[in-house]
């Protein structure tokens, strides 16, 4: 199966240092897509964040249009997998078009980073329709969740994790002991979000 990722010049560290290592000896097959940076600081909601946003669900849509009835994963570069991922997403996306990862937030459940999707008509129309509305939302992920009941999906289970809440430095991090993954997507700026993912790490590599 595949793995689609995209990264700015900001944001290739995460790449380069835990997506693409984290996977090797897997039988996925990464893909990339390295994008301009409009977003000069590369952190959440700051100046030209929604236009790498809107090119993010471009790729998506491209990513559909090209594995046609095939499965595919789509993933942030900020994300380090602890063991293979493959089995328990085929299982979890059996009779769905995507399962997403659990953003633990009840007024946007749905995690626009990482989710596995069946390309089809559906999804296709889905994201198009997202990409068309995306202005009429606050971001890309505010879009997918508003628009979500025009698809059957699914959330992943907490093995798929991350922390749900702005990430305090001093508190403990606790993964789940059968984590498959861990997302750095709850703390803004790229050095924050490095200390994240390496408080995670060493949380996983403790147990």
């Amino acid at each position: 199966m595949k793995l689609y990722t995209f990264f700015s010049p900001s944001h290739k560290i995460f790449f380069d240092k835990y997506l693409e290592p984290s996977l090797e000896g897997s039988k996925i097959e990464i893909v990339t897509k390295e994008i301009s940076q409009d977003c000069k600081t590369g952190q959440f909601m700051e100046n030209g964040w929604n236009l790498s946003m809107r090119k993010k669900l471009e790729y998506i849509i491209d990513t559909i249009k090209e594995n046609k009835n095939q499965y595919f994963i789509h993933s942030d570069c900020d994300v380090c997998f602890f063991s293979s991922p493959l089995e328990e997403l085929l299982q979890s996306i059996s009779g769905y078009d995507i399962a997403f990862q659990n953003n633990k937030d009840k007024s946007q459940p749905l995690c626009a980073g990482f989710f596995i999707c069946r390309a089809n008509e559906k999804t296709l129309n889905f994201f198009q329709d997202c990409l068309t509305k995306i202005n009429n939302f606050q971001h890309d992920q505010h879009a997918i969740n508003e628009l979500r009941y025009n698809i059957r999906y699914k959330i992943l289970s907490d093995r798929f994790f991350c922390l749900g809440e702005d990430w305090n430095e001093d508190v403990e991090i606790r993964l789940p002991k059968d984590c498959i993954m861990f997302h750095a997507n709850w703390a803004v700026g790229i050095e924050r979000k490095i200390r994240l993912m390496e408080c995670a790490i060493k949380s996983k590599n403790v147990k």
